[in-house]
């Protein structure tokens, strides 16, 4: 119920049908789910530590929390033209991040039972679970800060998986814009 539910829903509804994201999450499932098992089949002496390789697959989904802002391009603007005060802007994150968290937490979780049933003792994913999902929950929070201090634009056809933001807009850009926001800051 409220704002941050019908942004939560919204962006569940987003998550599935756009490409754009949708490949993140396929990145972060094939990532997060063969990535870890090929690294503990390559070192199957460290036991139940490589359970903990599912705490990289927490900073991987929480990467799709760096961009919020430029993900939704102008209708970002219907956000802020129907915020009255902080407390929606807060809730509009708030949902962001619960949608973001109801796909992660389960991939997390069933990545922590498999890494360790894979390593021996099923017991042994509860800590590596919470660690992961402490870590899901700071990248989340940081990736709400850099969306509102560094967002960037992506193109409106969201058909190309791979398309990025118009041409010279690539990391070379935000390397710019980053220099000059801090010379712009030292300067004031």
């Amino acid at each position: 119920a409220g704002r941050a539910g019908a942004v939560a829903v919204r962006e569940l509804r987003y998550n599935w049908r756009e490409p754009r994201r949708r490949s993140s999450w396929m990145a972060a499932v094939l990532f997060g789910g063969i990535g870890p098992f090929i690294a503990l089949r390559q070192d199957e002496a460290s036991g139940t530590g490589a359970v903990y390789i599912c705490c990289l697959t927490a900073a991987v989904i929480g990467l799709q929390a760096v961009n919020q802002l430029g993900v939704d391009g102008a209708a970002t603007w219907m956000h802020v033209a129907t915020s009255r005060d902080t407390r929606d802007i807060r809730a509009d994150f708030a949902g962001r991040n619960l949608a973001l968290a109801v796909i992660g937490v389960p991939i997390l979780l069933l990545l922590s039972v498999s890494l360790a049933a894979w390593a021996g003792t099923a017991d042994a994913a509860v800590e590596p679970f919470a660690v992961a999902g402490a870590i899901l929950a700071i990248s989340l929070g940081v990736g709400n800060v850099a969306s509102v201090v560094a967002p960037f634009p992506l193109p409106e056809g969201s058909t190309n998986v791979f398309s990025g933001a118009t041409a010279g807009q690539g990391c070379l850009a935000g390397l710019v814009v980053t220099v000059l926001r801090a010379r712009r800051d030292e300067a004031t």
